[in-house]
């Protein structure tokens, strides 16, 4: 979870290109089945130093899992994800 620069503390925002959010995404995949789990996007927020990890993953699936199969997969829902960071998380995409 090396792509993000941090700016101090956790509280600071985190700053990453769109290309490295994606990158982010395949990284997150730690079983690398080409789908993100709630597990696998706790660990890597946990990675990032966020607080309340479990709650924040448990929501940005809520957000982003659009046909509730329990995975992040396809196009539209790292879309859907990566709209839910730039908004609730404090990353910012430049």
């Amino acid at each position: 979870m090396a792509l993000l620069h941090s700016q101090g503390d956790a509280n600071h925002a985190r700053r990453m290109t769109k290309q490295q959010f994606m990158q982010w995404l395949k990284d997150v995949d730690l079983n690398g089945d080409g789908d993100i789990s709630r597990k696998e996007l706790r660990y890597a927020l946990k990675a990032l130093r966020q607080k309340f990890a479990w709650f924040k993953a448990w929501r940005a699936m809520h957000h982003a899992d659009l046909n509730k199969n329990g995975v992040i997969k396809g196009s539209n829902e790292e879309e859907a994800l990566f709209a839910y960071v730039q908004e609730r998380l404090g990353i910012v995409i430049c």
